[in-house]
C-alpha cells in the first residue's frame, strides 16, 4: 500500500490565519491556491500558473509597447544634412569635412568641374562600408571598394577618396592615387544621413 502525504489545508481565511511552519504547504481547499509557511503566520502565497501567465503575457506586451515606441522615437528622430566641398585632384593626404552630426550613412557625388563624364556615385555606412560606381573614360561603369574614384582615362590614373574617423562634428577623407591621378578639381556632394 502506498503512503499518502497530506498538506495542512482549510479554507483561505484558516489558512491565511495559521502559523506555517518554515517551508511548510499549505493548501485552501476553497480556492485551491497553495500557500508556503514561514514561521511567523504570515504565510506566502504560492503563484498560480493562471497568475504567472497573466504576469507573464503582461510583461511582453508592456515590453512591446516600450520597443513599439522607442521605434516611433527613433524614425521622427532621422534626419539628413547636405555638405558640399570642391577638391584639387592633384592632392593627396588627409581632408577633413566639418559636420553637424555623425553620419550613420553617406551617399556621395563627386563630379569634375568642367568635366562632367569624370564621375562618381558612392556610398559609406558608420560600420566602414563603401563603395561607389565610377564612370570611366570609355562609358563603362565599374564598381570601386573607396567611395570616391575620380579618372580621366580607364582607371590607370585615379584620385581615390577614402572615408574614415567619422565623428559627432567632422569625417576624413584619405586621398591618394592610382599613377598620377586625375587631374583639374572636383566638386563633391555629401548627403549625410543621421539621427539624434
Amino acid at each position: 500500500m502506498a503512503n499518502k502525504i497530506q498538506l495542512k489545508r482549510g479554507t483561505r481565511s484558516q489558512v491565511l490565519a495559521a502559523t506555517g511552519a518554515i517551508g511548510e504547504p499549505l493548501y485552501a481547499t476553497d480556492t485551491k491556491e497553495l500557500f508556503i509557511g514561514n514561521g511567523t503566520g504570515a504565510n506566502t502565497q504560492m503563484e498560480t500558473t493562471t497568475g504567472a501567465q497573466t504576469k507573464a503575457t503582461q510583461a511582453l506586451n508592456d515590453a512591446k509597447t516600450y520597443a513599439d515606441s522607442q521605434l516611433d522615437n527613433h524614425k521622427t528622430e532621422r534626419i539628413s544634412h547636405l555638405v558640399s566641398i570642391t577638391r584639387d585632384l592633384s592632392l593627396t593626404g588627409t581632408q577633413k569635412v566639418s559636420t553637424f552630426i555623425k553620419p550613420k550613412a553617406l551617399i556621395i557625388n563627386a563630379c569634375g568641374l568642367n568635366a562632367p563624364n569624370k564621375r562618381s556615385d558612392g556610398m559609406y555606412t558608420e560600420d566602414g562600408l563603401q563603395s561607389a560606381l565610377v564612370v570611366k573614360s570609355t562609358g563603362s561603369i565599374v564598381k570601386v571598394t573607396p567611395a570616391i574614384f575620380i579618372t580621366n582615362d580607364d582607371g590607370t590614373n585615379a584620385t581615390i577618396g577614402t572615408i574614415g574617423n567619422s565623428t559627432d562634428t567632422s569625417f576624413d577623407i584619405v586621398w591618394t592615387k592610382n599613377g598620377t591621378g586625375a587631374t583639374g578639381s572636383a566638386e563633391i556632394n555629401f548627403m549625410l544621413i543621421s539621427h539624434y
